[in-house]
């Protein structure tokens, strides 16, 4: 059942995803091309100059908590991690074993991580305490 609150999450994850995803590709093609840092390399940097953006604006705007809880920042930066060692394993797989350009590698990084972010951020990273958890 899509309720108007999963609804809203989806949307929220979603833009804030893009912008992300913005962030994340633009820095990593920009130090890939302009300063010829080894694709790998631009992706880490790509990466976590995104992070910041997504925890913030997914902790307030998408899911609605605080962004000053320890244990779900150590949780979101668990599924980061995560997220970010499968969208360096895609990278690697298309470039380097694919050969296929950097810019072409991230279509399918940045179409499966961020669906797999957002079940793991939503069943996860950013649960509820089950004393906040409202029964209807």
């Amino acid at each position: 059942m899509i309720t108007p609150t999963l609804k809203r999450e989806v949307v929220g994850f979603l833009v804030i995803g893009v912008i992300a995803t913005i962030i994340h590709a633009g820095v990593g093609m920009a130090v890939n091309s302009w300063l010829k840092v080894a694709p790998l390399t631009a992706n880490v940097i790509g990466y976590t100059s995104a992070f910041t953006f997504s925890y913030f604006g997914n902790s307030m705007a998408t899911f609605g908590r605080s962004a000053r809880d320890w244990n779900q920042f150590a949780r979101f930066m668990t599924v980061s991690l995560a997220m970010f060692g499968l969208n360096e394993s895609i990278v690697y797989v298309f470039t380097v074993m694919g050969h296929w350009p950097y810019r072409f590698a991230l279509i399918p990084a940045l179409t499966v991580v961020p669906v797999v972010s957002f079940v793991v951020s939503k069943l996860w990273a950013f649960q509820r305490p089950f004393a906040e958890v409202d029964p209807a």
